[in-house]
């Protein structure tokens, strides 16, 4: 094996991934939680009385949503601990440590503010637009080191696969970016919030198609790193 330590990192990023569809759908569970049960989420004295009386949506909800974000902290987690690892390895990895973990302090920003609404909301907003694009840009810095490990091992159909893959996810986010801009604008009535709930699981079904994609390259790589 001439990278073992890639090879174990590699792993670690392989099961972050399952770990982070887990909040993916765990996501989806919470948005689709609030529009079906209709949730008031931009109504914190409404959010209070039907918290007090045990509303089972709006319970539901904050269950789901809750384990989204252990899930995302967790998948986050086995993340950095596998880029580190591969560092050891390719020095190209070490970016992505860095990367990941502004995202992960922007996205813990954006779910204190985005629930909010109006000015402070569009802050959420903002704070999960950047906290994708951070996370954008340490996938990109991940994959663009599994490729020059596939160089290094002679594997040019590997390098072939991670630029694809790479231009499929940039696509993804960006679709993700602009449901995510735009679900803040439609928040005003009843029909404008059942379109943003629509957008934000437009937006989340994205998220899961990008773990998908990169889940299936991370597992070719690790094969690769092992046979290797």
């Amino acid at each position: 094996m001439k990278f073992p330590n890639a090879a174990k990192g590699v792993k670690k990023l392989f099961r972050a991934q399952i770990i982070a569809l887990l909040a993916t759908i765990a996501g989806i569970a919470t948005v689709l939680t609030a529009a079906v049960g209709q949730v008031p989420t931009e109504n914190e004295e409404q959010l209070e009385r039907l918290l007090k009386q045990g509303d089972p949506a709006l319970i539901g909800m904050l269950v789901a949503g809750g384990c989204a974000l252990v899930f995302f902290f967790y998948s986050a987690l086995i993340n950095i601990l596998g880029y580190l690892r591969t560092a050891r390895d390719e020095d190209g990895f070490k970016k992505a440590v860095i990367l990941t973990v502004i995202s992960i302090a922007l996205n813990a920003l954006s779910s204190f503010l985005q629930p909010r609404g109006g000015f402070i909301g569009w802050l959420g907003s903002a704070s999960s637009v950047f906290s994708q694009i951070m996370e954008l840009l340490a996938t990109i810095a991940a994959i663009v080191g599994l490729m020059d490990l596939s160089e290094k091992c002679g594997r040019p159909d590997m390098v072939n696969r991670g630029a694809s893959v790479m231009r499929l996810l940039e696509g993804t986010y960006i679709l993700s970016f602009i449901f995510v801009i735009v679900t803040q604008m439609f928040r005003q009535n009843a029909f404008n919030d059942f379109i943003a709930d629509a957008l934000a699981l437009s937006a989340t079904f994205l998220a899961a198609v990008r773990y998908v994609l990169y889940f299936i390259y991370l597992g070719k790589a690790s094969k690769m790193l092992k046979e290797t």
